[in-house]
């Protein structure tokens, strides 16, 4: 079987790697059923799966025991989901309050560039992009691969509410392409 891809840098010892074989499945992915009886000749089994061409069939020791198994992960996949929308919802609402605050001006910012970063993968180099906040408008550059000094060049408008709070923050992250939205970040160190 070949390796996904590899996954180093996760600890500070680089003594470590690692090797992920198969794609990560998240919760909100997964779905879980009982497996019909019929089809098996008994019902002690269950169905798991991200999407129906890549279902696992797993068999409990009885059918008290699936049961259980079906009920807790169901109840996981509902809690989590749950608690994504309700922290998309504190973020929709922070933004809304923002928003309804007049803005006493515009700022425009323009990210040149960053010189001199440390590698973040494990073929010396890295894919930087910056992310830009102000409260909560966060603006950020396109990820510039296997650089360690990026040229973005881009240019962000931010809407200035309160000249004596509101701060700028500057972070330059790694893509990491190991995450499910293939923009998942860590800080460049």
């Amino acid at each position: 079987m070949k390796p996904v891809t590899k996954l180093t840098a996760m600890f500070d010892s680089s003594d470590y790697k690692y090797e992920i074989y198969r794609k990560p499945v998240f919760l909100d992915q997964v779905q879980v059923k009982e497996a019909p009886a019929e089809q098996y000749g008994d019902d002690c089994y269950f169905h798991i799966g991200v999407d129906p061409e890549k279902i696992m069939t797993v068999r409990a020791e009885n059918h008290t025991e699936r049961n259980a198994w079906v009920k807790k992960i169901g109840l996981a996949v509902h809690q989590y989901k749950e608690r994504i929308r309700a922290k998309m919802r504190q973020e929709k609402e922070a933004i809304d309050k923002e928003k309804a605050r007049p803005s006493v001006g515009l700022l425009t910012v323009i990210v040149l560039e960053a010189a001199n970063l440390q590698s973040a993968d494990p073929n010396g180099k890295s894919d930087p992009f910056c992310e830009v906040r102000m409260g909560s408008q966060v603006h950020r550059t396109q990820a510039i691969e296997k650089s360690l000094n990026p040229r973005w060049n881009t240019k962000m408008i931010f809407y200035v509410k309160d000249v004596t709070k509101d701060r700028l923050c500057f972070t330059v992250f790694d893509r990491d392409l190991f995450s499910p939205s293939g923009n998942s970040r860590k800080r460049a160190p």
